[in-house]
């Protein structure tokens, strides 16, 4: 799904992850890495930089296990400043 600015945070995780994990952030759910899943992030480091490894956050999800202690909503609200009026055009072509 296109993301727009009222995205969920539900809604985004479960486009990066899958609809399975998208629903599982609720208080009191427990997130983790299956030995597969492992696995296959530890292979696909061997051949990626350090800075690469960094960016993609494979580290925190290899042979991780996470506890939901909270979830609160969002505000769907998104403010971005803008420093000039000669911004304006092109903030409203990359808004769509």
């Amino acid at each position: 799904a296109p993301f727009t600015q009222a995205t969920s945070r539900v809604e985004l995780m479960a486009s990066f992850t899958g609809a399975e994990l998208g629903a599982l952030i609720a208080t009191g759910c427990v997130i983790a890495a299956h030995e597969a899943f492992t696995t296959e992030l530890e292979r696909q480091m061997l051949a990626m930089s350090e800075e690469l490894i960094d960016q993609a956050h494979y580290r925190c999800w290899t042979g991780g296990v996470y506890l939901i202690t909270r979830v609160e909503p969002t505000d769907p609200q998104v403010s971005i400043p803008v420093n000039s009026a000669a911004s304006m055009p092109l903030l409203r072509e990359r808004l769509g």
